[in-house]
């Protein structure tokens, strides 16, 4: 699976779990969650395709995000 084809599953599941959302606080939660996810995701496919520097650019994407 490719990156392109990853992101699109991600963004039909946020789509998904958006449509149950309340608010726009539940919505930019989702967001934010479904983004460190799958940056984490990314990082670890990375990791065992062997490209270190995407695993760890990614890894350091989805810290960041975990922060705000």
């Amino acid at each position: 699976m490719n990156d392109y084809q990853f992101d699109f599953i991600v963004a039909m599941l946020k789509q998904e779990m958006k449509k149950n959302a309340t608010s726009m606080q539940q919505c930019d939660e989702i967001d934010r969650r479904f983004d460190i996810a799958s940056h984490r995701t990314k990082s670890a496919m990375a990791f065992f395709k062997g490209d270190l520097q995407k695993a760890f650019l990614e890894l350091m994407i989805a810290n960041k995000r975990l922060r705000y």
